[in-house]
């Protein structure tokens, strides 16, 4: 009954709404799915099966599915009895109770359920014609920013650009260096292996080589030499997504990125050249203004995520390794 007690409380703070509404940005959105593991749960009494019954009401309150894995029978049983029972809708897809016999199984169904919630919003933002206030507000939501209504006016001089896997920009998409707004799909920043301090540039083996044991080939990554993709050269510095811009620091800095941008799936992005940003601090200098500090949060957030995993990093490769194994009872006594 405590440890259900709990859950209980911490279930609904993820619905709670701050007392200060400026504190709104900072916080993680309400969940779409709540989903708990009840694998090492082997019995529960009447109290905790009321308890788990607010649970479920309160994620339909607010539109919440709640996925429960690792149920075993008698658990369920047991749960049944006390009127914990899913309901029946006529649309299965619907159901907001749901059991799953692993945790694997049911954080697979919950992806599933979010990508499809993700296609359906971006068709219905195609429908309308707004997918670039969709990629502004995905800004908002990742940065706590205020995009979509400072950076509205933006979209009568952005240019959408369809891009496909494996496809790099400025290589494959000749275009102006300029801003790249992501409304979806998936970007990998890369960097040449050779562009190092070292002599031989971090690469050593000869390219042209192939093992000659059938044990040491991957037949992947040998279609992928023979198709023209680098497999070895390179090395990723980022992956980027919705909620972020492209060219962001070459235009406060003037300072080309070093790195290519690959697609890893088909990506919508939305592109202003910076000649076109030239003309419009003549133009709409009120609207580039707020788009250069939009830019500037968005650095400063970026170099001071990089300033803590640089300390995180220094304090793992500063600390001195162990000569042997930790015991189970020393460690956790």
């Amino acid at each position: 009954f405590g440890n259900a007690s709990s859950i209980l409380n911490y279930i609904g703070t993820m619905f709670e709404d701050p007392e200060d509404e400026t504190e709104m940005g900072a916080l993680s959105p309400s969940p779409k799915v709540v989903l708990l593991d009840l694998t090492l749960v082997t019995g529960m009494d009447t109290s905790a099966v009321d308890i788990f019954s607010e649970i479920l009401q309160m994620c339909k309150g607010h539109g919440c599915k709640l996925f429960l894995a690792g149920v075993s029978q008698s658990l369920r049983q047991s749960m049944h009895l006390g009127g914990f029972r899913p309901d029946k809708p006529a649309n299965p897809s619907a159901r907001q109770l749901r059991f799953f016999p692993s945790l694997d199984v049911a954080i697979g169904k919950a992806e599933d359920l979010l990508l499809d919630e993700a296609h359906m919003n971006e068709q219905n933002a195609g429908k309308t014609g707004s997918r670039f206030l969709s990629a502004l507000q995905q800004i908002d939501q990742h940065h706590g920013l205020t995009c979509s209504s400072d950076l509205a006016g933006l979209e009568p001089f952005v240019h959408q650009i369809l891009v496909e896997p494996r496809q790099v920009l400025y290589e494959d998409l000749i275009v102006e260096r300029g801003l790249f707004f992501v409304s979806s799909g998936f970007l990998r920043c890369q960097q040449d292996a050779q562009s190092t301090m070292t002599r031989t540039g971090g690469f050593t083996r000869d390219e042209h080589s192939l093992p000659q044991s059938l044990n040491a080939l991957n037949a992947r990554m040998v279609d992928a030499a023979s198709k023209g993709f680098d497999t070895g050269r390179s090395f990723r510095l980022a992956r980027i997504g919705p909620g972020s811009i492209i060219g962001g620091g070459e235009t406060l800095t003037g300072s080309a990125n070093p790195g290519q941008h690959v697609a890893v799936s088909h990506c919508v992005l939305y592109y202003i050249s910076f000649s076109e940003l030239s003309d419009l601090e003549e133009s709409q200098p009120r609207l580039s203004l707020k788009l250069h500090k939009v830019l500037s949060h968005m650095m400063a957030k970026r170099q001071s995520t990089t300033i803590n995993q640089l300390a995180t990093l220094h304090s793992i490769m500063s600390s001195p390794a162990q000569k042997r194994p930790l015991r189970r009872r020393g460690r956790y006594t």
